[in-house]
């Protein structure tokens, strides 16, 4: 495990592990079996149930995109197509 100041990397395949000894264990005896906090495997185990995995991981991965100004003339050009009544057409030129 790599510990970074107060905090520590817990690799997946030991986050697993404590999910598993859930099964037939207290979150006070993993902790102490796998030496990692009580409140972090109570954490860890709520995040399992909601999520069904024991890893977070961001909804969308990146920064947003910016668009080029070709980018955005398309876009403009797509959206009256897409509603010709407000006649964006003359934004593009």
């Amino acid at each position: 495990m790599v510990r970074i100041g107060n905090r520590r990397h817990i690799p997946e395949a030991v986050k697993d592990t404590i999910v598993t000894m859930s099964r037939h264990m207290t979150s006070k005896d993993i902790a102490t079996a796998t030496n990692v906090g009580r409140s972090t495997v109570n954490r860890l185990l709520h995040l399992y149930k909601e999520t069904g995995s024991v890893v977070r991981r961001p909804e969308v991965m990146g920064r947003h995109r910016i668009l080029t100004s070709l980018d955005a003339a398309v876009s403009l050009i797509s959206y009256e197509r897409a509603v010709p009544y407000l006649g964006c057409r003359h934004l593009v030129s």
